[in-house]
């Protein structure tokens, strides 16, 4: 990578009530990639598992160049040491933009008006000891993936389902080229996000305590989105477009208190809160557009869908009364005929409730082959428990509690085991279950229809064949709407004790003023209602946006550390 950055400022003042800069520059940058790999198919033998024992190897490699040129240009003013004004713009030219959308403008702006300098000239004592409220807005821009605009064509594309069938460019010896299968478009833009920002910061009893108070409206429009096109007129499968667009409003909130702050002791306690939520309004004409972040749509995938959070999950579902759903149902004209679920939900002696989980005439649901969202994988809202206790400036204890209230997590383990007769949910094969009565009350509390009252499942065989690798009960054939839980938790995130030496003792050892020895231990302890080895857990990873898919993944980690530090 090659960056250059070019800079220049000038300041200027009127007296000292008004005060400004302004800063103007330049970038250049360019980011070049290359990467080489090996791959071979049908093994000679089984072992070793090395390209080198395979019939056929080629040889792989992926080149990308990007180059971008931005000017940026930013103002600020101080008015009377309480009045901050700022504002920029920024112009960026990406290569990877389409060629007849090369250059975009970004904007931003902030004003901030420090309301404690005018009451009491900044001196930060009293009830009301510092006051400061702050708005803001900016835009940022994503750029589209490398070559996402060009059509080129490639040696390396293949068809086929993965196992051994691939269809190539080159056949028989004869050397061939083939398009992408993704159509290049020559107008694609970033992805521009805009927020507005408004909050204040304040400070009580001489600064014994401070609270601070955010909230935000980030909107995303032009996201970029892999379009279905019509492949027998195009000759490809989608295209990028600029299709796509979402929003998310939150509010943060901080609050530090000091309660003894002496010489010999100083004690701290924070909390934090944090509340988000997110909104797909536009998917470039679909409902809903998956993310490739799971184990299929028929199982549990994460993926956009209007009118919910981005990176929700969805899946199939057992039937439920209330859904206008038309479904064939065991045990009722042969289960050939399709029925009116909520006709059928609606002679249950009693009535029902909507939502109601139905029953066949067995006594065990049925699936709705229909996919849906099962959950949200985002909390409701996050909160932060902070303390930290000095003694004499000589030992510091201090922890983090971390608290994470809803977020639906999938866990695909606890159906795997179901299916391996391994779960200890597995034990009660020798007792009956039924639904509504003494069996998954908790996730299906109601039920309804001509099973209502039916116990469904009466003997080991009938356990066996519900959670069976074919049953509808386990988690291979059976809908993951009965392996989602809730995954709030509370975390004991972190313990810490330290030891501080600063006695002259320190500096004729080691020459260092001041030698601070620390002991740590993380994620220590976990109190949650999930079922799954840790609620935290991902099988893609942290970075994707979808959340809460557990399948034999690992936990957090729990670490013990002892550090020393050296002081000058």
């Amino acid at each position: 990578m090659i960056d250059h950055n070019l800079i220049a400022s000038a300041t200027g003042s009127r007296g000292e009530n008004l005060n400004g800069t302004l800063t103007v520059g330049q970038n250049l940058n360019s980011r070049r990639y290359r990467s080489l790999s090996g791959q071979g198919e049908g093994l000679i033998a089984p072992v070793p598992l090395a390209i080198e024992n395979t019939v056929s190897q080629t040889g792989l490699e992926f080149k990308s160049l990007r180059h971008i040129e931005s000017y940026f240009g930013q103002g600020e003013l101080n008015l009377y040491n309480q009045l901050y004004l700022s504002a920029g713009v920024r112009n960026d030219g990406f290569s990877t933009f389409g060629a007849s959308q090369r250059r975009h403008n970004f904007y931003k702006a902030s004003a901030a008006w420090t309301v404690s300098n005018l009451l009491d000239g900044g001196d930060q004592t009293g009830l009301l000891s510092f006051a400061k409220l702050r708005a803001a807005y900016g835009e940022t821009g994503r750029e589209p993936d490398v070559y996402a605009a060009l059509n080129a064509l490639s040696t390396i594309v293949q068809f086929g389902s993965g196992y051994g069938d691939a269809l190539k460019s080159s056949i028989g010896g004869v050397p061939g080229i083939t398009s992408s299968t993704r159509f290049g478009n020559p107008a694609l833009r970033p992805e521009l996000q805009r927020e507005v920002e408004f909050g204040g910061d304040f400070g009580f009893l001489n600064q014994k305590a401070d609270l601070s108070v955010v909230g935000y409206n980030k909107k995303s429009s032009d996201v970029i989105l892999p379009i279905t096109v019509n492949s027998g007129s195009t000759g490809f499968l989608s295209a990028f477009q600029n299709a796509g667009a979402l929003s998310n409003k939150g509010v943060e909130l901080t609050l530090n208190v000091r309660p003894f702050t002496t010489q010999n002791l100083a004690w701290e306690v924070g909390v934090q809160y944090g509340r988000n939520k997110g909104n797909v309004t536009n998917l470039g004409g679909a409902e809903i557009f998956d993310l490739l972040e799971g184990f299929g749509a028929s199982e549990a995938e994460g993926a956009d869908v209007l009118g919910y959070a981005p990176g929700v999950i969805i899946g199939t579902a057992f039937v439920h009364c209330g859904r206008g759903t038309q479904s064939t149902v065991p045990g009722i004209a042969g289960g050939l005929v399709s029925q009116d679920i909520d006709a059928l939900c609606a002679a249950t002696p009693g009535g029902y409730k909507n939502g109601a989980l139905f029953l066949a005439p067995n006594g065990l649901p049925i699936t709705d082959p229909q996919v849906r969202v099962l959950g949200d994988p985002h909390p409701r809202y996050t909160m932060s428990y902070t303390s930290s206790l000095k003694i004499r400036n000589r030992v510091t204890l201090s922890g983090l509690l971390d608290v994470r209230k809803g977020g639906d997590v999938y866990n695909g383990t606890r159906g795997a085991l179901y299916v391996f007769g391994t779960h200890v949910d597995t034990d009660r094969r020798s007792t009956q279950g039924q639904y509504g009565v003494n069996y998954d009350t908790k996730r299906y509390p109601d039920v309804a229809g001509p099973g209502a009252g039916v116990v469904g499942l009466k003997t080991p065989q009938d356990w066996e064949n519900w959670m069976s690798i074919v049953g509808t009960g386990g988690g291979f054939s059976g809908p993951s709407e009965q392996f989602m839980e809730d995954g709030s938790f509370a975390k004991l995130r972190e313990l810490s004790l330290t030891f501080s030496l600063d006695q002259p003792f320190v500096k004729n050892l080691t020459g260092f003023s001041s030698l601070d020895f620390r002991v740590s231990g993380r994620d220590l302890k976990t109190w949650t209602n999930y079922r799954g080895v840790d609620p935290e857990v991902n099988n893609a990873g942290s970075e994707y946006l979808t959340q809460g898919l557990d399948w034999f993944a690992n936990p957090q980690t729990r670490s013990f550390v002892i550090s020393f530090s050296l002081n000058r």
